[in-house]
């Protein structure tokens, strides 16, 4: 075998191998192939460089051999592993509001309960008439709701139990009907409470007597309903309706702020 024989069917094995590449079905064991065979063809490549006479020993013919089966076994496409084609990701389910209606039932109301509010005690020990202020505040005032359930179908209670569907509550009631106009609650029937912000905290100038004491009383009635309820819930998936009903009891709003003043005097 010719030197010139030798190189065309190197460069035929290196060709067969970049087609290879080219079309990705190289295996894991292409690295390893390609550094085992650098040894032999290393030591052949040398050879064939310093001789002129033809290579026709058998250590020549064993070194290309072995070029031979590494660079193809390196070189081989990969049958067995495919990778596996990512499972279809099943979309979460999700429901939304469609419409939800309020009204009175039997055992359904209107009441009230008076809420006293933190107290105050300011003296004046002199001989004349004195001022003091007092901060007027309304912490720990928070509008609550609370659904219960009388039907809830069964797709839907896992999903309101993991992302409750925004709903609607009243906030007023008279003769003419329920007005439902509070937003952000959720329908749960875990107790919601969030604070009140319709009173605005300030302080306050009270006048008091010479030696005198004054306490200041305060109080707040909170108004609550307990009506019935018919929500129709739309799977946002499918487009189904379902029909939840049931009971809302919570907080219509806060009045009746009543501040008493008693004076008492300091001496005995």
């Amino acid at each position: 075998m010719q030197k010139h024989q030798v190189f065309k069917l190197f460069l035929l094995l290196l060709l067969v191998c970049a087609v290879n590449i080219w079309s990705g079905g190289l295996t894991a064991t292409f690295k390893s192939g390609l550094i085992w065979a650098q040894v032999p063809v290393s030591i052949f490549l040398k050879q064939l460089m310093k001789s002129n006479r033809p290579l026709l020993n058998t250590s020549a013919r064993i070194l290309f051999i072995l070029s031979l089966v590494f660079l193809a076994l390196s070189c081989k496409k990969n049958t067995s592993e495919h990778p596996e084609p990512d499972p279809e990701v099943s979309k979460p389910i999700t429901f939304e509001l469609s419409k939800v209606d309020y009204f009175l039932n039997e055992g359904d109301g209107l009441d009230s309960t008076v809420y006293p509010m933190k107290s105050y005690e300011l003296q004046n020990a002199s001989n004349v008439q004195a001022q003091k202020v007092y901060f007027e505040d309304f912490d720990g005032l928070n509008e609550k709701s609370l659904f219960t359930f009388a039907s809830l179908p069964d797709d839907l209670t896992k999903s309101l139990n993991s992302t409750p569907v925004e709903i609607q509550t009243p906030n007023q009631i008279d003769a003419h009907g329920i007005y439902a106009v509070n937003l952000g609650r959720k329908l749960t029937d875990t107790l919601q409470q969030r604070p009140y912000e319709n009173l605005k905290p300030g302080n306050q100038v009270v006048k008091i007597s010479p030696n005198s004491l004054v306490k200041i009383d305060r109080s707040i009635t909170e108004y609550w309903a307990k009506v019935s309820f018919s929500a129709i819930i739309k799977n946002r998936n499918t487009g189904e309706l379902r029909t939840v009903t049931g009971k809302w009891k919570g907080t219509l709003y806060f009045s009746s702020y009543s501040v008493v003043l008693t004076e008492k005097s300091l001496r005995l």
